[in-house]
């Protein structure tokens, strides 16, 4: 067997060969895992990974009890396949132009390119039913396996990669996750701790009511978590959440819309003395209608945010920001992705990485490091 590819990947191109030359017609019955492995000399795992893999590409039908036959219609011979490359996967991240996604696709590409793997990268923004469809493309696209950041944590999305685990595809989520669902690899930032630090960096700078700033439209489990790491840094300063804490909703589509929730959270009788920002867009539109409504920063309010995007989309003011670790958080997708194509029946693996330190921007200079423990 060639020494260069897997010996999975030497058995699927045996099988097509014997597919292509006739050997093997459509409806006849392929070897068996077990025969494949006495034939072969090689081990149970790869013999299943390489029957798995030719059901995906649609070279053969599995039928439960009577084991694995050549489809109807086997691929012919001239085909020009994805699949046939060795080892190609999928990537689907957002096209937003920030460093945490350019930092992430960086670390896995530089991951998956040393270990053999081909890669085929888009950069989309899709509805409910545009990922739905790629999630269903997914299960027979004839890749390797796919890595993909949820633009839409649905119940339909939910079934669908479900389908696509049931089905066998090496799967892994980067960024977002269904916290309920064990049974899919993901990688996400640790964005309890990111909203806990956040939160415990206000507190310890003597900021007790303080305003998360959100969006109405996004339902993403790491904003959930970033206000639930929030309140753990009240309870943990004996403060009650609730009592302290307002949620506004700062929407990208509507500006006076942003104009009017930061000018009543600013309207109460107990006003904020900071704004917890859940990204740092999000931060850039409550420091222009917290200037716009005459309030001076940060001598009158504070602002903290998670520093995702390039240097600069973040105003020259004094701002506690946090980051996130794109570039491991993109070479553990990979490090998953491998795993699961080598091993497809291993437990699912839950990566959470932490963030960066805490810093302060200082006027213009440069950041200055306050990074507090967890």
């Amino acid at each position: 067997m060639a020494d260069k590819l897997p010996i999975y990947e030497d058995i699927k191109r045996g099988i097509k060969e014997r597919i292509r030359r006739g050997e093997l017609k459509a409806g006849d019955r392929v070897p068996s895992e077990h025969e494949l492995v006495n034939q072969l000399g090689v081990s149970r795992n790869q013999t299943r990974q390489a029957l798995r893999e030719l059901e995906l590409e649609g070279y053969v039908v599995r039928r439960r009890g009577s084991g694995s036959f050549v489809a109807p219609e086997p691929r012919p011979a001239n085909a020009t396949m994805l699949a046939d490359a060795p080892r190609t996967v999928t990537v689907a991240f957002p096209h937003y132009a920030t460093r945490y996604i350019h930092l992430m696709s960086a670390g896995f590409m530089r991951v998956a390119l040393n270990n053999g793997l081909g890669v085929t990268q888009y950069a989309m923004q899709l509805d409910e039913e545009g990922e739905l469809q790629l999630l269903q493309n997914a299960a027979a696209d004839g890749s390797g396996g796919l890595v993909v950041w949820l633009g839409n944590e649905t119940e339909r999305v939910r079934e669908a990669l479900l389908g696509l685990v049931r089905q066998g595809k090496p799967l892994v989520l980067a960024d977002r996750y269904f916290p309920d669902v064990e049974e899919t690899d993901y990688v996400a930032s640790d964005n309890e701790l990111i909203g806990y630090r956040l939160g415990a960096a206000l507190l310890e700078r003597g900021h007790r009511r303080i305003a998360i700033a959100s969006t109405a439209f996004d339902t993403a489990s790491s904003v959930a978590l970033r206000i639930a790491g929030c309140r753990g840094a009240f309870e943990e300063a004996g403060l009650a959440f609730e009592d302290n804490t307002s949620v506004i909703y700062v929407d990208a589509i509507e500006p006076p819309a942003r104009a009017s929730a930061v000018s009543a959270a600013m309207a109460v009788k107990e006003r904020p003395t900071a704004f917890l920002c859940i990204n740092d867009l999000i931060c850039r539109w409550v420091h222009e209608e917290l200037t716009q409504l005459g309030y001076a920063l940060p001598e009158d309010i504070a602002l903290a945010s998670v520093d995702d995007s390039e240097r600069g989309l973040l105003p020259r003011i004094p701002v506690l920001t946090i980051q996130q670790q794109g570039r491991r958080i993109g070479e553990e997708c990979a490090r998953l992705l491998l795993a699961r194509i080598e091993d497809p029946h291993r437990p699912a693996e839950h990566v959470l990485v932490a963030p960066g330190p805490i810093e302060e921007t200082v006027g213009k200079g440069e950041p200055v490091d306050l990074t507090l423990a967890p």
